[in-house]
């Protein structure tokens, strides 16, 4: 690959907001009956879309640390009609991950999203109406990498 194609952009902590951004996306499942089942809510690190078609993420090493708190969030949830509502109420977890560090590499992701890596994945409990392990309060606490963009 020729890197004269491309400008390397360094991302640090002060920086990562114009080039990135923390999305969402609630996606329903169903079954082998084309049944609606299950619904699940995921957070992304997404690079903005004016970004995209430049992006090249062979060459793009990422390393994000986010400090966050984990619990329980409301949700009401229509599986048949595939429509969900995030409420107002949120329960800290009580066990070990009430907040903690993470990190994780954007790069070489191969599928259709190769743009954005998940931050999050929370799936629904329709017997209690809640979405489990959600993220809440997250600070990105540092940030390092470097991007190419073609010119």
């Amino acid at each position: 690959m020729n890197l004269d194609f491309y400008e390397a952009i360094e991302i640090t902590t002060e920086n990562w907001d114009e080039y990135f951004e923390i999305t969402d996306e609630g996606k329903f499942s169903e079954n082998a009956f084309g049944e609606v089942e299950v619904f699940n809510y995921y957070q992304y690190l997404s690079l903005k879309e004016e970004y995209i078609d430049k992006f090249s993420n062979s060459l793009s090493k990422l390393v994000m640390e986010l400090d966050f708190t984990y619990g329980k969030k409301g949700c009401e949830v229509d599986l048949p009609n595939k429509k969900y509502t995030l409420l107002d109420s949120y329960e800290v977890d009580t066990y070990d991950r009430d907040s903690s560090d993470y990190t994780f590499n954007y790069s070489n992701y191969e599928n259709e999203e190769y743009y954005r890596t998940t931050l999050m994945s929370s799936y629904f409990n329709k017997d209690n109406g809640y979405l489990s392990d959600f993220k809440t309060d997250m600070e990105v606490i540092r940030v390092k990498g470097t991007i190419y963009l073609l010119k």
